[in-house]
């Protein structure tokens, strides 16, 4: 058995004051718009969160049965010179474009 996924979100008023603000958006009553919010926000992301884990379950198994096909190396890290010693950290990482997983090098 799993143990069940808790998600803890806490939404200030602040943040509110912030959507609204970015909108351009005025309330007239906020004390009943902050209730109005209390009552039908948890319904309305009870919703929403089965369609996000539609979608991050269908975004899953993409990545799970990707073939890797398209796929991008770069090159990471740098060098530094400490106490007359070159040292680095230098790697390459590859990462497919597809579905965004970063793939194992293989060793020779």
């Amino acid at each position: 058995m799993y143990d069940p996924i808790v998600i803890r979100l806490e939404l200030t008023i602040e943040d509110i004051w912030y959507i609204l603000q970015e909108r351009g958006e005025e309330i007239k009553n906020r004390r009943a718009f902050i209730e109005y919010l209390r009552k039908s926000l948890p319904d309305a992301l009870d919703a929403h969160l089965y369609d996000e884990v539609k979608y991050l379950t269908n975004a899953y198994i993409d990545t799970e049965q990707c073939p890797h096909r398209r796929t991008q190396t770069y090159t990471t890290g740098g060098y530094d010179l400490i106490a007359g010693q070159v040292y680095d950290d230098v790697r390459e990482i590859t990462v497919c474009l597809d579905c965004g997983a970063q793939l194992e090098t293989e060793t020779e």
